[in-house]
């Protein structure tokens, strides 16, 4: 099993810009892994961003909401160069923009496979 946490303060120096757009002032990851039988991988992690400000059209300051997300992903170790994953993306169905205007659509999954050579 593998555990870990990230906390990151930002603080920024914008120059000529007004703000740093876009930029978390706060971050925070958490993940924990787990192998079963060295053959199935279950990973979850989830993150935090908040203090991000954009400017609208007219040239507003927007402060956009903090974005708490969460994720599991479990991989199937087929061989040492082959393995197959399902990702869960965004389990708390959080609708959130993480750019504005670029919305986050709930809930979301991929699949997939990786080869190496």
């Amino acid at each position: 099993m593998l555990a870990g946490v990230t906390f990151m303060y930002q603080s920024f120096q914008t120059g000529t810009l007004k703000q740093p757009w876009h930029m978390p002032t706060l971050q925070a990851n958490y993940h924990l892994s787990y192998f079963m039988k060295e053959k199935v991988v279950f990973s979850l992690n989830s993150y935090m961003m908040q203090g991000m400000q954009a400017i609208e059209q007219n040239g507003k300051v927007k402060k956009l909401p903090t974005i708490l997300d969460l994720n599991l992903k479990v991989d199937f170790l087929f061989s040492q160069n082959f393995s197959a994953f399902l990702e869960l993306n965004n389990l708390l169905a959080n609708k959130y923009q993480r750019y504005l205007y670029y919305s986050q659509k709930g809930i979301n999954f991929l699949i997939g496979a990786t080869c190496s050579f």
